[in-house]
């Protein structure tokens, strides 16, 4: 957990002989609470304002804080948001569809594919007397144009915030983002 704030005061207790540092921070995280009286490794250091991300920069920034506020490996987080707020391949206006065994292991190599992007259907087949399942195939992020990647970071700044992770101030964001689109614009 980082923070940023201020260092308020040093003091020494007199009758334990220890010293106390005070901080003030805008903003105490949840989690924070539960490391109440518990030995913990400190580490303090001057401010400086981060360079600014790149709009791809900034998402895996986010998909990798997501994936360990979740206990969930990046490649399944990256996935598992794509899922949510990505964009289905298309071939001729029709979104491509492809059958995976309908086994527990199936599932979590899909769950966890970094070569592919898929998203579980409700569809079943049986084929050659086995259960198959359907998932609709998604486009990869780095293909995504700057819609569709704007689309896909403020869903994942959603989740973020919804687990307490700190995200970018809109206005920085913003500029983040025109960023992305002037370059995004020059590539083509």
């Amino acid at each position: 957990m980082e923070l940023r704030g201020k260092l308020v005061h040093i003091t020494r207790d007199l009758k334990t002989g220890g010293e106390w540092i005070t901080f003030g921070v805008d903003f105490v995280p949840p989690e924070a609470y539960s490391l109440q009286e518990m030995d913990l490794a400190i580490n303090v250091k001057k401010y400086t304002k981060k360079r600014s991300l790149s709009a791809n920069a900034y998402y895996w920034t986010l998909i990798e804080k997501i994936s360990e506020a979740l206990c969930i490996p990046k490649p399944a987080c990256h996935n598992l948001m794509l899922r949510r707020y990505g964009v289905l391949e298309q071939v001729e206006g029709q979104n491509l569809m492809v059958f995976v065994p309908d086994t527990e292991e199936a599932d979590a190599k899909v769950r966890n594919a970094e070569a592919y992007h898929y998203k579980l259907t409700s569809m079943r087949k049986v084929i050659d007397g086995k259960p198959w399942r359907a998932y609709l195939v998604l486009k990869g992020s780095s293909s995504y144009n700057t819609a569709e990647m704007a689309a896909l970071i403020e869903g994942v700044i959603s989740e973020a915030k919804d687990l307490g992770i700190e995200t970018l101030p809109r206005e920085e964001y913003e500029r983040m983002m025109e960023s992305y689109e002037k370059h995004h614009a020059n590539r083509r």
